[in-house]
């Protein structure tokens, strides 16, 4: 298995750009948006069809229960911090 291509890596930095924004902007709908579509790319990289696949079906049930999320205060910040630590590209 080799590395992913350059349009992959670009994307997934634009996404990882786009959840720190909407984190800095307390902006939690578009922080949601980027990450589903961080994951996305991510499985699109792989070039799994059956993971996107599962993937696209777990984010829908995700957008589902983000709405219960939104009254936890500070939600978004617990949910990105310990990501980011480990999220290299």
């Amino acid at each position: 298995m080799g590395r992913a291509a350059d349009s992959i890596i670009d994307r997934l930095r634009e996404h990882i750009a786009a959840q720190t924004d909407a984190l800095n902007a307390n902006d939690l709908q578009r922080f949601s948006v980027s990450d589903t579509a961080f994951h996305l790319t991510l499985a699109d990289g792989a070039g799994n069809g059956l993971l996107l696949q599962q993937l696209t079906v777990i984010h829908d049930k995700i957008r589902l229960t983000r709405g219960r999320e939104y009254t936890v205060p500070n939600w978004l910040k617990y949910s990105i911090i310990p990501s980011t630590s480990t999220r290299t590209c």
